[in-house]
């Protein structure tokens, strides 16, 4: 069966997307030691765990920030 050539055609624009973006952020962290989109969604992951984590004990709520803070990005690192 023969692909219809759209795929290919709408993925040709990802490698060079994924440079410029690549690009970009190692220049933010170059040039100021941090990175402004991932640390403010870092933040709000570890913000959100402390509620989330509360639900079950006061005493997770405390250690919730740092859970989502190292399971997020786990997570999205094995989704892939």
């Amino acid at each position: 069966m023969r692909s219809s050539g759209v795929t290919d055609r709408t993925h040709t624009w990802v490698a060079p997307a994924l440079l410029v973006w690549a690009s970009i952020l190692l220049f933010f962290h170059a040039t100021s030691g941090w990175v402004p989109i991932l640390d403010h969604a870092n933040l709000a992951f570890h913000e959100a765990g402390h509620p989330i984590f509360g639900i079950i004990s006061n005493r997770l709520s405390v250690y919730g920030g740092t859970f989502m803070q190292l399971l997020i990005p786990a997570a999205c690192a094995f989704e892939m």
